[in-house]
C-alpha cells in the first residue's frame, strides 16, 4: 500500500475523476478542462512531487470552479445580466424559503424595498422546484401599480411558460390594474375572454366580470362592455350582481354626457341614456322582487345620478320615487303629475332654448309615456312557492339610507327648486331612526341649494355646525361656496355681517385664509357701494394680511410650482391690489369725508410700498428656485455621466478579463500538448528519473561565504 500522503491523495483523485469525467466534459468548455483529464493517457508511472498551488476542489470532483457569466434569455427585459455571484446568493436565499408562503412574503418584501429584478429572479429560480403562483402574483401587482403594463403582460406570459399556472387572483390583479390604464382596454378584454377558453384552468367569476366591465366603463368602450354583458347568464353563480348593474349604469351615464357645444344633440343623447337606464332598472326590480338580487345604496345612487343628467322635470321627480321604492321612505311632496302647484322652473336665458328651460310637453325631446315610465312605482314582494326559504318569505330587503341617498335627494330638490322639500328630507334623515351624520359632500350640496335660494342666514349656521358641532376639518372650498351664497344675496341689509362671520370662522379654522373667499368678500363690499362697509372690509383684510406676512411659521407655505413663488405671496399680491382698488373707489366716488382724503391717500401710498415689497420678495424667491432647479438639473446630468462612465469602465474591465482568460487557456492547452505543467505563470518541464524537486532558494549576495561544507547557519561559519 502507499505510505506517502501525497501519493494516496493523488490516487484517490484519479479514481474519483473517472465517474465525473463524462458529465464534466459535457457541461464545461474544452478550454477550461483541467490538466489532470487532458494528460491522463500520458501520465507518468513515477510519483514525482511537483511544486504547485493547490486549487480549491469540489466535494465530488477535481474540477476547479470556473467563473463565467450566466446566460440570460430575457436580458433585454431586465436592468442587466444576472452574474453567477448573484445567482448563488439567490439560491442561498431559496434554501431558507422552501415554504411557498414564506417565499411569497419575501418576494413582497423585496418589491417593497424597490428591488423588482431580484424579486423576479427569485420567482424564476423557485419555479423549478415548487409552485409559487402567489409570488408571481405579487410581481404582477407591483408592475401594474407602477404603470408597467407591458412588463406585467410579459411576466404573465413567462409565468405560464415556466409551468406556474395563473389562478383567480392572477387574473383579478391584471384586470384591476388595467382599470388605471384605460388605453389598454383591448388587452383587458383579451385577458378576460381567454379565461372562457376550453383550455383555461380558471373560469371567470362575477368578480372578474365586474373588473373587466369597470375597465370598459372608464375607457367608454360601450361595444366591449355590451359584448361582455351579453354573455352573462341570467341565473347562477356568475349572474349579474348589484355591482355589475352599478357599473353598467355608471358607464351609460359617463358615455351620455355628450358634447356641450351642441345642446340639442346632448339633450337627445342624455334622454336616450335615461330611457335605457329605465329599462335596465325594470330588470333589476324584477330580480329584486324574486329575491335573486340584492339592491344596495350604491346601485340606487347610480340610477339616481343617471336620472339627474336629464333635462326633464319628470326624471328629476322620479328620483324621489326611486328612493321611496327602494328605501320605503315616503315622498315628502306629491308626484309631479299629481300636484296642483307646479315646480318653479329655471328661467330660460335665451327664451327658447330647451336645454335651459323645463320641457313639460310630450314631444320627441320631452318625456314620452312608455312601459319603462312605471319603473319607479312602489313594489311588493312577489308571490313565492311553499318551498322557498323562511328568509325569502320575510319580505323585501329594503335599502338603508346613507350619505349617498341624502346627497341625491338634495340635488334633485335643488334642480326642481323645492327648498322646503330638501330641508324636510335633511331633517328626516339626520334624525331618528336614520341618524345619518352628514359628510362634506352632503354639506356642499346643501350650500349649493342655499345659494340657489339666497339663504345667506342659514349658511352661517351650516358652517357653525360643520366645524363646531361635528368637528369636521375645514377646507377652503367650503368657505368659498358659503361666500358665494352671500354674493347672491347681496341685497340683504345684513349680508355683510354674515360675510364677516364667515371670514371669522375661516380665520379660526384655517392657518392661512383662502384668497378666493377674501376676494369674494371684498367684491361683495364693493358691489354694495357702501362707504363704511368698504372701509371695514379694507381694515379687516389688511389686518389679515399683516398677520399672514408676519407669521413665524413659514413651513406652512406651500410651493405651487418649482419656477413660481409661494401661495402666500401670490395671495398677498392679489389682496394688496384689491385693497388699492378699494381705496381708489373710495376716493373717486367720494365715499369718505373731505378731511379723511389725505389720510387715505397716505394709506394708498403705504399699500403701494407693501405691494412692491411683496413683489420683490416673490422675484427673489423665483430667482432662488430657478437657481436651485438649474443646479438640480446639472447635478442629475453629472450623475448620469458618471453612471455612463462607470458602465463603460466595467465593460472594458470585463472584456480585458475575458481576453486574459482566453490567452491563459490557450497557453495551458499548448503546455499540455507539449507535456509541460503550468504552475502560476511559469512552465514546469518534467524531470525524468528524478525522485525529488530540490527546494528553490534565493541567494543573498551579501551573505558571508562558508568555509566548510557542513555549516548551514551563520553562527557556525568561521569568521
Amino acid at each position: 500500500m502507499l505510505e506517502c500522503r501525497a501519493c494516496v491523495s493523488r490516487a484517490i483523485r484519479a479514481i474519483a475523476s473517472d465517474g465525473q469525467y463524462g458529465a464534466a466534459a459535457l457541461t464545461r468548455p474544452l478550454a477550461f478542462t483541467p490538466h489532470i483529464i487532458a494528460s491522463r493517457p500520458q501520465r507518468r508511472r513515477l510519483a514525482t512531487v511537483v511544486e504547485r498551488d493547490a486549487p480549491a476542489q469540489d466535494a465530488l470532483s477535481v474540477l476547479e470552479p470556473v467563473e463565467r457569466p450566466t446566460v440570460e434569455q430575457n436580458s433585454h427585459r431586465r436592468a442587466g445580466k444576472m452574474v453567477i455571484a448573484n445567482e448563488k446568493a439567490l439560491r442561498k436565499e431559496l434554501d431558507y424559503l422552501r415554504d411557498p408562503i414564506k417565499l411569497a412574503d419575501h418576494v413582497n418584501y423585496t418589491l417593497r424595498s424597490n428591488m423588482p429584478d431580484k424579486a423576479l429572479d427569485l420567482c424564476r429560480l423557485a419555479s423549478r422546484n415548487m409552485t409559487c403562483t402567489v409570488s408571481w402574483n405579487h410581481v404582477l401587482a407591483w408592475q401594474m401599480q407602477k404603470g408597467q403594463v407591458t412588463k406585467a403582460m410579459d411576466t404573465y406570459n413567462e409565468m405560464k411558460k415556466r409551468g406556474q399556472f395563473p389562478d383567480s387572483y392572477t387574473y383579478m390583479r391584471l384586470l384591476t390594474g388595467f382599470s388605471h390604464h384605460k388605453e389598454h382596454v383591448t388587452k383587458a378584454v383579451s385577458v378576460y375572454h381567454s379565461m372562457s377558453s376550453p383550455t383555461s384552468r380558471v373560469k371567470p367569476s362575477i368578480m372578474h366580470t365586474n373588473a373587466a366591465l369597470r375597465v370598459c366603463s372608464l375607457a367608454q368602450d360601450m361595444d366591449a362592455l355590451w359584448g361582455i354583458v351579453s354573455k352573462l347568464p341570467e341565473k347562477g353563480a356568475n349572474a349579474p350582481d348589484s355591482k355589475t348593474y352599478t357599473t353598467i349604469l355608471q358607464a351609460i351615464r359617463h358615455n351620455a354626457m355628450g358634447n356641450e357645444a351642441d345642446p340639442s344633440q346632448m339633450a337627445r343623447q342624455r334622454n336616450d341614456a335615461v330611457n335605457e337606464g329605465r329599462r335596465i332598472w325594470q330588470e333589476i326590480i324584477t330580480k329584486w322582487r324574486n329575491a335573486e338580487l340584492e339592491v344596495d345604496e350604491m346601485l340606487v345612487a347610480a340610477m339616481a345620478d343617471l336620472l339627474l343628467i336629464s333635462r326633464r322635470m319628470q326624471d328629476w321627480d322620479d328620483v324621489l320615487s326611486l328612493v321611496q321604492q327602494t328605501t320605503k321612505l315616503e315622498r315628502l311632496v306629491v308626484p309631479f303629475n299629481e300636484r296642483a302647484t307646479e315646480h318653479v322652473p329655471r328661467p330660460a336665458e335665451d327664451g327658447g332654448d330647451a336645454e335651459h328651460g323645463i320641457i313639460l310637453v310630450d314631444d320627441h325631446e320631452g318625456f314620452m309615456p312608455t312601459p319603462s315610465a312605471n319603473a319607479f312605482k312602489p313594489v311588493t314582494a312577489a308571490a313565492r312557492d311553499s318551498d322557498r326559504s323562511r328568509k325569502s318569505r320575510g319580505g323585501l330587503a329594503w335599502v338603508q339610507p346613507g350619505n349617498a341617498i341624502l346627497s341625491i335627494l338634495i340635488r334633485a330638490c335643488s334642480l326642481m327648486r323645492t327648498p322646503k322639500t330638501a330641508n324636510a328630507y335633511w331633517d328626516t334623515l339626520t334624525s331618528a331612526p336614520y341618524n345619518i351624520t352628514p359628510d362634506v359632500a352632503n354639506f356642499h350640496n346643501l350650500i349649493r341649494l342655499l345659494r340657489n335660494n339666497r339663504s345667506s342666514v342659514r349658511v352661517s349656521h351650516v358652517l357653525q355646525r360643520m366645524h363646531g358641532e361635528l368637528g369636521m376639518q375645514a377646507i377652503p372650498v367650503t368657505y368659498a361656496m358659503a361666500m358665494s351664497v352671500c354674493a347672491r344675496d347681496h341685497k340683504n341689509p345684513n349680508v355683510m355681517d354674515i360675510a364677516e362671520s364667515i371670514v371669522g370662522d375661516m380665520e379660526k379654522h384655517l392657518h392661512y385664509p383662502d384668497a378666493q373667499t377674501l376676494e369674494a368678500y371684498f367684491s361683495l363690499a364693493h358691489t354694495r357701494g357702501n362707504g363704511p362697509e368698504i372701509i371695514h372690509a379694507v381694515n379687516r383684510i389688511q389686518a389679515l394680511l399683516d398677520k399672514m406676512l408676519s407669521s413665524p411659521n413659514d413651513s406652512q407655505r406651500k410651493v405651487y410650482d418649482g419656477t413660481h413663488g409661494t401661495s402666500l405671496e401670490y395671495t398677498a399680491i392679489g389682496l394688496y391690489q384689491s385693497l388699492i382698488g378699494a381705496v381708489n373707489t373710495l376716493l373717486s366716488r367720494k365715499l369718505i369725508p373731505n378731511d379723511a382724503i389725505a389720510h387715505w391717500e397716505d394709506r394708498r401710498k403705504a399699500l403701494d410700498a407693501d405691494l412692491s415689497s411683496v413683489k420683490f420678495r416673490l422675484d427673489s424667491t423665483k430667482q432662488r428656485l430657478e437657481v436651485r432647479r438649474k443646479s438640480d438639473i446639472n447635478e442629475k446630468e453629472v450623475k448620469g455621466l458618471r453612471k455612463e462612465d462607470n458602465i463603460a469602465e466595467a465593460k472594458l474591465k470585463w472584456e480585458r478579463g475575458k481576453r486574459s482568460v482566453e490567452r491563459g487557456s490557450a497557453v495551458a492547452a499548448a503546455a499540455e500538448e507539449r507535456g509541460e505543467r503550468l504552475v502560476g505563470k511559469r512552465v514546469k518541464r518534467p524531470q525524468v528519473g528524478a525522485r525529488k524537486v530540490r527546494p528553490f532558494r534565493v541567494k543573498d549576495k551579501n551573505a558571508p561565504k562558508k568555509k566548510d561544507g557542513f555549516a548551514d547557519l551563520p553562527g557556525e561559519l568561521g569568521m
